[in-house]
């Protein structure tokens, strides 16, 4: 991802991150639907969809290994959208348990993480 158009980039890269095997859909015990797939031959690169149907939520979660033109990072970044949250303290718990135990499903421990709106 890139600086230049951000929505456009991220539309991309998570149109692309889900272009391959899809998770299961879930949804969990606080009625969350949960969304995910990997990058068709390249399945490092991930999608997550976290949608909270009953607070009209939903947050857009990119694996990426560029992220505005920065170098090739190794260990990638957990690009975040939200068009309601800046920061990921303000993220809903839900969301934040959620993405935690995706991460940690597909083994990614990146330090990295970057919200854009």
């Amino acid at each position: 991802m890139t600086a230049s158009d951000e929505l456009k980039d991220l539309k991309y890269h998570m149109l692309q991150a889900l272009s391959g095997p899809p998770d299961k859909v879930k949804v969990n015990e606080n009625s969350s639907i949960l969304i995910s797939g990997c990058r068709f031959r390249s399945c490092d690169e991930k999608g997550f969809i976290w949608i909270d149907p009953i607070n009209a939520n939903q947050i857009f979660v990119v694996i990426s290994y560029f992220f505005r033109n920065k170098e090739y990072r190794q260990d990638g970044y957990v690009v975040i959208y939200s068009d309601k949250f800046k920061t990921t303290s303000e993220m809903p718990e839900n969301f934040k348990e959620s993405l935690a135990s995706w991460l940690h499903l597909h083994d990614f421990t990146s330090p990295q993480t970057e919200v854009i709106q």
